[in-house]
Protein backbone atom coordinates (compact mmCIF):
# COMPACT_ATOMS: atom_id res chain seq x y z
CA UNK A 1 0.00 0.00 0.00
CA UNK A 2 1.01 3.23 -0.85
CA UNK A 3 1.87 5.49 1.54
CA UNK A 4 -0.55 8.01 0.66
CA UNK A 5 -3.42 5.83 0.36
CA UNK A 6 -2.46 4.54 4.16
CA UNK A 7 -5.28 6.85 5.76
CA UNK A 8 -8.09 5.98 3.62
CA UNK A 9 -11.13 5.38 5.11
CA UNK A 10 -9.05 6.99 8.50
CA UNK A 11 -10.17 10.98 8.35
CA UNK A 12 -13.19 10.84 10.32
CA UNK A 13 -11.05 9.25 13.18
CA UNK A 14 -8.50 10.57 13.15
CA UNK A 15 -10.21 14.25 12.84
CA UNK A 16 -12.33 13.32 16.21
CA UNK A 17 -9.89 11.72 17.82
CA UNK A 18 -5.90 12.81 17.30
CA UNK A 19 -4.22 15.43 19.51
CA UNK A 20 -3.68 19.16 18.98
CA UNK A 21 -0.62 20.88 19.68
CA UNK A 22 0.24 22.40 22.75
CA UNK A 23 0.19 26.19 23.41
CA UNK A 24 3.83 26.56 24.48
CA UNK A 25 4.72 25.12 21.15
CA UNK A 26 3.50 27.61 19.12
CA UNK A 27 4.63 29.82 21.62
CA UNK A 28 7.71 28.99 20.31
CA UNK A 29 7.94 28.53 16.86
CA UNK A 30 6.01 32.01 16.50
CA UNK A 31 8.80 33.40 18.66
CA UNK A 32 11.18 32.11 16.15
CA UNK A 33 9.36 32.87 13.17
CA UNK A 34 7.04 35.56 13.54
CA UNK A 35 5.27 35.94 9.89
CA UNK A 36 5.50 34.95 6.36
CA UNK A 37 4.14 32.26 4.05
CA UNK A 38 3.90 28.84 5.46
CA UNK A 39 3.94 25.45 4.03
CA UNK A 40 2.14 22.68 6.12
CA UNK A 41 3.20 19.60 4.48
CA UNK A 42 1.14 16.51 4.84
CA UNK A 43 -1.72 18.25 6.49
CA UNK A 44 -3.80 14.85 7.52
CA UNK A 45 -7.16 16.41 8.48
CA UNK A 46 -5.76 20.45 9.82
CA UNK A 47 -5.22 19.75 13.25
CA UNK A 48 -1.69 21.87 12.97
CA UNK A 49 -2.64 23.72 9.88
CA UNK A 50 -5.81 25.05 12.13
CA UNK A 51 -3.27 26.14 14.36
CA UNK A 52 -0.54 27.86 12.46
CA UNK A 53 -3.98 29.92 11.17
CA UNK A 54 -5.41 31.44 14.33
CA UNK A 55 -1.60 32.25 14.57
CA UNK A 56 -2.20 34.91 11.29
CA UNK A 57 0.73 33.06 9.28
CA UNK A 58 -0.63 32.85 5.50
CA UNK A 59 -0.67 29.05 4.83
CA UNK A 60 -0.54 27.07 1.95
CA UNK A 61 -1.35 23.57 3.02
CA UNK A 62 -0.34 20.43 1.12
CA UNK A 63 -2.07 16.53 1.63
CA UNK A 64 -1.84 13.81 -1.13
CA UNK A 65 -4.87 11.52 0.86
CA UNK A 66 -8.05 12.75 -0.93
CA UNK A 67 -10.42 11.23 2.21
CA UNK A 68 -7.75 13.71 4.72
CA UNK A 69 -8.05 16.51 2.17
CA UNK A 70 -12.13 16.79 2.57
CA UNK A 71 -12.22 16.79 6.13
CA UNK A 72 -9.61 19.47 6.02
CA UNK A 73 -11.38 21.54 3.99
CA UNK A 74 -14.57 20.95 5.98
CA UNK A 75 -12.60 22.23 9.12
CA UNK A 76 -10.17 25.06 7.77
CA UNK A 77 -12.25 26.64 4.64
CA UNK A 78 -9.58 26.67 2.67
CA UNK A 79 -8.19 25.10 -0.50
CA UNK A 80 -5.58 22.13 0.55
CA UNK A 81 -2.81 21.27 -2.46
CA UNK A 82 -3.06 17.74 -3.73
CA UNK A 83 0.51 17.69 -3.84
CA UNK A 84 3.31 15.13 -2.18
CA UNK A 85 6.02 15.72 -0.04
CA UNK A 86 8.25 15.37 -2.41
CA UNK A 87 6.16 17.27 -5.01
CA UNK A 88 4.50 19.77 -3.14
CA UNK A 89 3.59 21.74 -6.08
CA UNK A 90 4.49 24.57 -4.16
CA UNK A 91 6.42 28.19 -6.25
CA UNK A 92 10.04 27.83 -6.06
CA UNK A 93 11.60 30.34 -3.32
CA UNK A 94 8.34 31.06 -1.86
CA UNK A 95 8.04 30.35 1.53
CA UNK A 96 9.84 31.16 5.02
CA UNK A 97 8.54 28.35 7.10
CA UNK A 98 7.52 24.76 6.55
CA UNK A 99 5.76 22.58 8.48
CA UNK A 100 5.28 18.73 8.69
CA UNK A 101 2.87 17.63 12.23
CA UNK A 102 3.24 14.08 12.85
CA UNK A 103 3.95 13.02 8.96
CA UNK A 104 7.84 13.44 8.07
CA UNK A 105 8.06 9.56 9.43
CA UNK A 106 5.89 8.65 6.13
CA UNK A 107 8.50 10.91 3.49
CA UNK A 108 11.30 9.87 1.43
CA UNK A 109 13.38 11.99 3.59
CA UNK A 110 15.95 13.03 0.66
CA UNK A 111 13.42 13.75 -2.13
CA UNK A 112 11.59 15.89 0.74
CA UNK A 113 14.91 17.81 2.16
CA UNK A 114 15.36 18.60 -1.87
CA UNK A 115 12.25 19.88 -2.61
CA UNK A 116 12.25 22.01 0.67
CA UNK A 117 15.68 23.39 -0.70
CA UNK A 118 13.69 24.44 -3.66
CA UNK A 119 10.77 26.36 -2.26
CA UNK A 120 12.01 27.63 0.78
CA UNK A 121 13.61 31.30 0.56
CA UNK A 122 17.24 31.89 1.89
CA UNK A 123 17.30 30.97 5.21
CA UNK A 124 13.90 29.90 5.85
CA UNK A 125 13.16 27.13 8.25
CA UNK A 126 11.62 23.87 8.73
CA UNK A 127 10.18 22.28 11.69
CA UNK A 128 9.19 18.90 12.22
CA UNK A 129 6.58 18.29 14.92
CA UNK A 130 5.55 15.20 16.87
CA UNK A 131 2.78 14.40 19.68
CA UNK A 132 4.76 11.25 20.50
CA UNK A 133 3.15 8.07 23.12
CA UNK A 134 5.77 8.06 26.51
CA UNK A 135 6.79 4.45 25.27
CA UNK A 136 8.50 4.26 28.79
CA UNK A 137 4.93 3.58 30.55
CA UNK A 138 3.33 0.53 31.02
CA UNK A 139 -0.22 1.44 28.78
CA UNK A 140 2.06 2.29 26.24
CA UNK A 141 4.08 -0.87 26.51
CA UNK A 142 0.61 -3.31 26.67
CA UNK A 143 -0.70 -0.82 23.66
CA UNK A 144 2.27 -1.66 21.74
CA UNK A 145 1.57 -5.48 22.57
CA UNK A 146 -1.73 -5.64 21.18
CA UNK A 147 -0.44 -3.75 17.93
CA UNK A 148 2.08 -6.02 17.68
CA UNK A 149 -0.15 -8.93 17.63
CA UNK A 150 -3.45 -7.86 15.83
CA UNK A 151 -1.92 -5.19 13.17
CA UNK A 152 0.46 -6.75 11.01
CA UNK A 153 1.31 -3.55 9.20
CA UNK A 154 2.64 -2.30 12.62
CA UNK A 155 6.44 -1.37 12.64
CA UNK A 156 6.45 0.41 15.81
CA UNK A 157 4.72 3.97 16.48
CA UNK A 158 5.74 6.19 13.90
CA UNK A 159 7.17 3.60 11.81
CA UNK A 160 9.83 3.08 13.96
CA UNK A 161 10.83 6.56 13.79
CA UNK A 162 14.52 7.41 15.09
CA UNK A 163 16.71 10.89 15.42
CA UNK A 164 18.98 9.66 13.15
CA UNK A 165 16.77 10.47 10.13
CA UNK A 166 16.95 13.77 12.17
CA UNK A 167 20.18 14.53 12.15
CA UNK A 168 20.82 13.62 8.05
CA UNK A 169 17.76 15.70 7.55
CA UNK A 170 18.86 19.29 8.91
CA UNK A 171 21.73 21.16 7.84
CA UNK A 172 25.27 20.45 9.34
CA UNK A 173 22.97 18.38 11.95
CA UNK A 174 22.36 21.36 13.77
CA UNK A 175 18.69 22.52 14.68
CA UNK A 176 16.86 23.62 18.05
CA UNK A 177 15.07 21.16 20.02
CA UNK A 178 11.89 21.66 22.08
CA UNK A 179 10.39 18.84 24.01
CA UNK A 180 7.04 19.20 25.86
CA UNK A 181 5.03 17.07 28.07
CA UNK A 182 1.49 16.83 26.48
CA UNK A 183 -0.49 14.27 28.55
CA UNK A 184 -4.33 13.35 27.32
CA UNK A 185 -7.50 12.82 29.42
CA UNK A 186 -9.46 10.03 27.68
CA UNK A 187 -12.93 8.34 27.89
CA UNK A 188 -13.24 5.09 26.39
CA UNK A 189 -14.48 5.91 22.94
CA UNK A 190 -11.81 8.70 22.91
CA UNK A 191 -9.07 5.63 23.39
CA UNK A 192 -10.85 3.47 20.78
CA UNK A 193 -11.22 5.94 18.35
CA UNK A 194 -7.22 7.06 18.81
CA UNK A 195 -6.25 3.80 18.37
CA UNK A 196 -8.23 3.36 15.17
CA UNK A 197 -7.07 6.39 13.65
CA UNK A 198 -3.89 5.00 13.46
CA UNK A 199 -2.68 3.88 9.88
CA UNK A 200 -2.17 0.32 10.90
CA UNK A 201 -5.06 -0.20 13.09
CA UNK A 202 -8.04 -2.52 11.24
CA UNK A 203 -10.94 -0.71 9.41
CA UNK A 204 -14.67 -2.10 10.57
CA UNK A 205 -14.71 -4.42 7.10
CA UNK A 206 -11.48 -5.85 8.76
CA UNK A 207 -12.00 -9.90 9.82
CA UNK A 208 -10.04 -8.47 12.85
CA UNK A 209 -11.57 -5.20 13.55
CA UNK A 210 -14.02 -6.76 16.98
CA UNK A 211 -11.27 -8.78 18.50
CA UNK A 212 -8.88 -5.64 17.98
CA UNK A 213 -11.30 -2.89 19.43
CA UNK A 214 -12.30 -5.56 22.60
CA UNK A 215 -8.58 -5.57 23.51
CA UNK A 216 -8.30 -1.80 23.09
CA UNK A 217 -11.27 -1.99 25.29
CA UNK A 218 -9.98 -4.13 28.01
CA UNK A 219 -6.82 -2.11 28.05
CA UNK A 220 -8.70 0.96 28.88
CA UNK A 221 -10.22 -1.18 31.52
CA UNK A 222 -6.88 -2.08 33.22
CA UNK A 223 -5.49 1.69 33.39
CA UNK A 224 -8.73 3.88 33.85
CA UNK A 225 -9.24 5.39 36.97
CA UNK A 226 -13.04 6.59 37.33
CA UNK A 227 -13.97 6.05 33.62
CA UNK A 228 -10.59 8.20 32.37
CA UNK A 229 -7.47 6.75 30.75
CA UNK A 230 -4.50 9.31 31.32
CA UNK A 231 -2.69 9.19 27.73
CA UNK A 232 0.93 9.71 28.05
CA UNK A 233 2.11 12.13 24.97
CA UNK A 234 5.44 13.73 24.76
CA UNK A 235 5.33 16.70 21.96
CA UNK A 236 8.67 17.40 20.14
CA UNK A 237 9.87 20.09 17.41
CA UNK A 238 12.64 20.29 15.76
CA UNK A 239 13.28 23.54 13.96
CA UNK A 240 16.37 24.15 11.59
CA UNK A 241 17.66 25.02 7.93
CA UNK A 242 18.03 22.01 5.34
Amino acid sequence: MANETKFTGKADHYSKYRSSYPTKLLDYLTKQIPTGQVADIGAGTGIFTLSLLTRGYDVLAVEPNEDMRIKARELLKIEILPGTAEKTGIASHSVDLITVAQAFHWFNADSFKKECQRILKPHGKVALIWNHRDETTELIKDYAGINGKLCPDFKGFSQGFNTHAINSFFKGSHFQCLKLTHPQQLTRDEFIGRALSSSYAPKEQDSNFNTYVKAISNLFNKYQQEGVLYYPEITTLYLGEV
